[in-house]
């Protein structure tokens, strides 16, 4: 009788327990909610409204109710995207195209927090940075290959109170373009990749909480919002989005798409929280998202992701052996050559072709003298002639 008293007490105090846990779970669920339209990540959030226990807990309610998904593969699937984990303290690297996603091949853990990217038409990385103590975000040049980065400056002109949500290039015009989203609004930009300089489109798209953007080859911009799950469309002209239709996938905190220009495709990854999250290919005529494979087994999410430029000419695989650094420069520019690898000549000219007469010697070039702008370095090498665009600032 007294072992099942026991073992009828000790099952009393397990229901007990475990409805405690429940109702405690739900009122955690339930002050997340409105947080995940937060454009910051998941793990910043926890951080700034949950304590240390509490974490653990809805981390623990994650795991444990992740969703299985069958994959849905695309047959227009980039050979891999190149991604930022700022999850796990900022890992760049890369991420094979076609699903299972369950391998991340590190790059570099150069620790960014960077919410948006975007290659330019010299297949120049930029992303941008922010500080969430801060509330500082700056412009950034990414090495593809190393994972490096280099500063450009902080941005400015974004709206009090927003953080930097979208950057995308319009191949169209040349242009670079930001998304910003805070207090409720969302508000477009032309960036100056220079002087990190913003310039607002119109006073607002009209949405509340604009998450990524991305501009496809005829020069249309595209849009989600984090509030209500619809993908937009957005004037680049105007800065006014117009809703296309629901994606059909929750999706949550800070998170990146990328479009294919090789293949005409918008990849979104998606990001629901504590890990859970995938890649979908995203229909632009109606909005629906239709899902390729999820990353739960990578535990990322994923503030940077972009689809590299297409196969790498000739040119492209001889500046795979030439690092010239830093880009933006101030004052020398440095040169990392593979070994076996001679540069004969190397000259700087400025945006009107002319040669600013800046002399190498021994792996350096002093650029101190010049003016800001944007040049470009012409290198005679004993595989080829070369040339890549420099910023000084």
């Amino acid at each position: 009788m007294k072992k099942t008293t026991t073992l009828f007490t000790f099952l009393l105090f397990s229901i007990s327990l475990f409805a405690q846990n429940a109702a405690q779970i739900d009122g955690l669920l339930e002050r997340l909610e409105p947080l995940k339209n937060s454009p910051f990540s998941f793990t910043d959030v926890l951080e700034k409204h949950f304590t240390a226990e509490e974490q653990q807990l809805l981390i623990a309610h994650f795991e444990n109710n992740k969703i299985e998904r069958p994959p849905n593969r695309s047959n227009l699937v980039p050979d891999a995207f190149l991604a930022l984990d700022i999850r796990n303290n900022g890992i760049f690297g890369s991420l094979d195209g076609t699903p299972p996603y369950d391998t991340f091949d590190v790059i570099n853990t150069n620790g960014l927090n960077a919410f948006a990217d975007d290659f330019d038409n010299n297949n120049t990385l930029y992303a941008l940075d922010f500080d969430t103590n801060t509330q500082i975000s700056r412009l950034v040049t990414v090495d593809p290959v190393t994972g490096n980065f280099a500063v450009i400056d902080d941005l400015a002109g974004l709206n009090a109170n927003h953080a930097p949500s979208g950057l995308s290039f319009n191949f169209d015009d040349d242009t670079m373009y930001v998304l910003s989203t805070g207090n409720g609004s969302t508000q477009l930009y032309t960036l100056n990749l220079i002087t990190a300089v913003l310039t607002p489109i119109g006073s607002g798209t009209g949405n509340s909480t604009g998450i990524w953007l991305e501009i496809d080859n005829d020069g249309n911009g595209w849009m989600a919002d984090i509030s209500n799950d619809l993908f937009y469309s957005v004037n680049l002209t105007t800065g006014a989005a117009t809703p296309v239709g629901p994606l059909d996938v929750d999706i949550s905190f800070a998170q990146d798409v990328t479009y294919d220009h090789t293949n005409g495709e918008l990849f979104m990854a998606a990001y629901q929280g504590a890990g859970v999250g995938g890649i979908y290919s995203i229909n632009t005529a109606t909005g629906f998202a239709t899902f390729i494979g999820e990353t739960d087994a990578l535990d990322a999410e994923f503030g940077m992701f972009s689809a590299p430029p297409g196969p790498l000419s000739v040119e492209d695989q001889l500046s795979n052996k030439i690092s010239i650094y830093p880009n933006p420069v101030q004052n020398e520019l440095l040169f990392n050559i593979t070994a076996g690898l001679e540069i004969n000549q190397a000259s700087l000219y400025n945006v009107l072709g002319k040669d600013t007469k800046m002399v190498y010697a021994n792996g350096k070039m002093d650029v101190s003298s010049l003016p800001q702008g944007i040049y470009i370095l012409v290198m005679e090498t004993s595989e080829g002639p070369i040339s890549t665009k420099i910023v000084k600032r």
